[in-house]
């Protein structure tokens, strides 16, 4: 009874933090793409798309540009959202301003999005969108500018595997320069919320033993990157030559996870990996770090399979 209360209390506590489709402000912390960034609300990573625009894919043209028109309207300053709820990828959907700024609009003003047809409600960007193709700016000084939505719709073949230098899950990963000694200083909890994967001889006992890839340990961080890139889920927060620090955030209760990557060197063309999930908070995690880990396992294998193909 006691323990069903003390949970009952977190619940709400949490829900009265963040209630539904309440608007909120926070600190624009990464931009993914033209009309997707990361703020920081309350130490707790929110992925936030930009409603009723549809921005150019990362591999279309103008792609890179609309990225950094958003980054260069909201990175690192206070963003206030319109809540407006979650899509299917549970990101959720608002309204940005930045300085005051309609960051949304302001990407229709500038050719950096589309108005999205399928989901529009606020008719006036219509306008701003006719006025920006008049001016031919942004994406409207091509000829023929493809939707996004259509750009989507294109057949692909198994072999368009995003190219992992280029596409890594957020622009403003922090580049760590020295020695990454994580797995050297760590304890790690009695509880039974974390899972390690490494090999049998790791500074650290596995839970599991790592399999060996055919692939040079560059190779391996560039598919592992690869991977990751298929999760919403899944924020790199900073990385180093050899190793990554990521989030996860959880589907259920929204709660942020800890993944520490280790890439390790076999052979010349053989390597390997040390991959680390664990629960901020909470003591048993019903096995969803070790379930976390097994899949990123397994996407890359995946991956890595694809591309060799």
């Amino acid at each position: 009874m006691i323990i069903s209360t003390a949970i009952a209390g977190a619940t709400l506590a949490l829900a009265l933090s963040f209630p539904a489709y309440a608007d909120f402000t926070g600190k624009v912390v990464a931009i993914a793409d033209g009309d997707t960034l990361t703020v920081l609300v309350k130490r707790v990573l929110i992925n936030v798309h930009l409603t009723e625009i549809d921005a150019p894919e990362k591999e279309q043209a103008y792609g890179d540009r609309s990225k950094q028109s958003l980054s260069d309207l909201c990175f690192g300053k206070i963003a206030k959202l319109d809540n407006k709820g979650k899509d299917r990828y549970r990101r959720t959907l608002a309204r940005v301003y930045c300085e005051g700024v309609d960051v949304n609009a302001e990407q229709i003003r500038r050719g950096m999005a589309w108005v999205f047809e399928r989901y529009v409600t606020d008719r006036s960007l219509y306008q701003i969108q006719d006025e920006a193709k008049a001016a031919r700016r942004g994406l409207w000084a091509d000829k023929e500018p493809v939707r996004p939505w259509e750009w989507r719709r294109r057949p692909m073949s198994p072999l368009q595997l995003p190219n992992p230098v280029q596409h890594v899950a957020f622009v403003t990963v922090q580049t760590v320069t020295t020695k990454d000694n994580f797995f050297q200083n760590l304890k790690r909890p009695a509880s039974p919320n974390n899972w390690l994967v490494a090999p049998a001889d790791f500074v650290i006992k596995p839970d599991a033993i790592a399999p060996v890839f055919d692939v040079p340990i560059s190779g391996l961080k560039q598919t592992f990157k690869a991977a990751i890139l298929q999760s919403k889920e899944i924020a790199t927060i900073a990385e180093s030559e050899n190793a990554m620090h990521l989030v996860a955030t959880t589907r259920l209760m929204r709660f942020q996870d800890d993944i520490r990557v280790r890439f390790i060197p076999v052979a010349p063309d053989k390597s390997t990996v040390a991959l680390y999930s664990a629960s901020r908070v909470g003591y048993w995690d019903t096995g969803t770090n070790r379930r976390r880990v097994e899949d990123l396992i397994k996407l890359t294998e995946s991956t890595l399979a694809s591309a060799k193909k």
